[in-house]
C-alpha cells in the first residue's frame, strides 16, 4: 500500500505528534497493542518495556522529529502532549475513586446446589530457579474452593490455581487434587486470557452436558464479574452460582505486570477489558469517555497557557534571584 518509506513516516507522525485527538487516539491505541502483544506472549515483557521506551523517547524528541521531516509543529506537539497528559491525570483520578464495590460480582445461587466449580487464575510467579509458583492470589482462591468445596466435586482450573491446590495437598496429603480437579491446558509461550480459558470450559462442559449445568464460578473478586460476563455469552453462566468473594490479595511478584497492583489492574480492567468485554454499565462508560475528553482538553490548555506566557516574557520557570 505504501509506495515510499516517507509515506510510513508520515503516518507515524501523524499518530505520535498529530492534532490532539489523532495524537491521544493513537498514542493510546499503540500502548493498548503492545500491552496485548505482551499479555498474548507474541512479544516478552522485556521487548514490550523496550518499544514503551521508545516511544517516549518518539514523544520527547517529537520536536526534532517535526523539524527534520516538516510533517507537524511545535504547537502541535503541546497540544499532543497536554492531551496525553490530562488524559492520564483523569485515569489516575478514575482509578483512585473508583470503589471496589463496584467492580465485585453480584452473589447469586446457593453452593449446595453446584454440580461443578470453575476457578480461573490471577497471575503467576516465579521462584528463583525460574520453576512457576502459583503467587499469593492464587493461593487464596484456592483456599477458598478447599474451604467451600467440601464434597469434592469436580473442579476446572486453570495453571494458577492448580499449582496452589497442590501445594496445600503437600500440607494435606488426604486431599488427592487429581482425583477431582480438570487441570486446564497451560504453555508458558502462549497466553490464555479470561475468553480463552472460558472456551476450554466451554467444550469440558459440552462433553457432560448432562453433568456439569450449575457451575461455581471462582476468581478474583475484581476479576469475577467480567469473569461472569464471558460464560454469559455462550449460556453457561444461566445457572451459575456466583459466590460472595473474599478480598484476595494481589501479588506484587507476579509475571503479568496487571494483576501486580490494584493501580495496575484497574487501569487494564476500567479502560480496556471491561469496555472490550461489554461493559453492560454503558452509562459509566459515557462518563468516563467525558471526563477523558474534558481532562484532555484541561491539559491542551493549561500546557498551551503556560507556553504563551513564558514565550511572551510573562512567566519565568527559573527560581527568581533575590539580592
Amino acid at each position: 500500500m505504501f509506495h515510499s518509506h516517507r509515506a510510513l513516516l508520515r503516518l507515524l507522525c501523524c499518530v505520535v505528534i498529530g492534532p490532539p485527538a489523532w495524537g491521544l487516539v493513537g498514542t493510546m491505541g499503540v500502548l493498548g497493542a503492545v500491552y496485548l502483544l505482551g499479555e498474548c506472549g507474541v512479544v516478552g515483557w522485556l521487548g514490550v518495556r523496550a518499544v514503551l521506551v521508545l516511544l517516549g523517547v518518539v514523544l520527547l524528541l517529537g520536536r526534532r522529529v517535526a523539524a527534520r521531516t516538516g510533517l507537524g509543529n511545535p504547537r502541535r506537539l503541546r497540544r499532543t502532549a497536554g492531551s496525553l497528559v490530562g488524559a492520564l491525570l483523569v485515569a489516575l483520578i478514575v482509578v483512585s475513586v473508583t470503589s471496589d464495590s463496584c467492580l465485585r460480582a453480584r452473589p447469586r445461587g446457593r453452593l449446595e446446589s453446584a454440580d461443578v466449580f470453575i476457578g480461573l487464575g490471577f497471575g503467576l510467579a516465579r521462584n528463583a530457579a525460574g520453576a512457576l509458583t502459583p503467587g499469593g492470589s492464587n493461593q487464596a482462591i484456592a483456599d477458598w474452593i478447599v474451604a467451600n468445596n467440601p464434597r469434592r466435586i469436580t473442579t476446572i482450573v486453570q495453571e494458577g490455581v492448580y499449582l496452589a491446590l497442590k501445594a496445600i495437598e503437600r500440607t494435606q496429603p488426604g486431599l488427592c487434587v487429581d482425583k477431582w480437579t480438570i487441570r486446564l491446558p497451560h504453555d508458558d509461550n502462549v497466553y490464555v486470557n479470561t475468553h480463552g480459558a472460558m472456551l476450554q470450559c466451554w467444550a469440558i462442559m459440552s462433553l457432560k452436558e448432562n453433568e456439569y449445568e450449575r457451575p461455581v464460578l471462582v476468581g478474583h473478586d475484581l476479576h469475577l464479574q467480567r469473569m461472569v460476563w464471558e460464560f454469559e455469552k455462550p449460556g453457561l453462566a444461566r445457572q451459575a452460582i456466583v459466590p460472595a468473594m473474599p478480598t484476595v490479595p494481589l501479588d506484587e511478584s507476579s509475571i503479568h505486570w496487571s494483576t501486580t497492583s490494584r493501580a495496575n489492574w484497574l487501569m487494564v480492567e476500567l479502560f480496556m477489558a471491561r469496555p472490550s468485554t461489554g461493559w453492560r454499565h454503558s452509562g459509566v462508560l459515557v462518563l468516563m469517555g467525558v471526563s477523558a475528553a474534558v481532562g484532555a482538553t484541561v491539559g491542551v490548555r493549561a500546557v498551551t497557557w503556560v507556553a504563551r506566557r513564558v514565550r511572551a516574557g510573562r512567566l519565568s520557570l527559573s527560581p527568581e534571584k533575590t539580592t
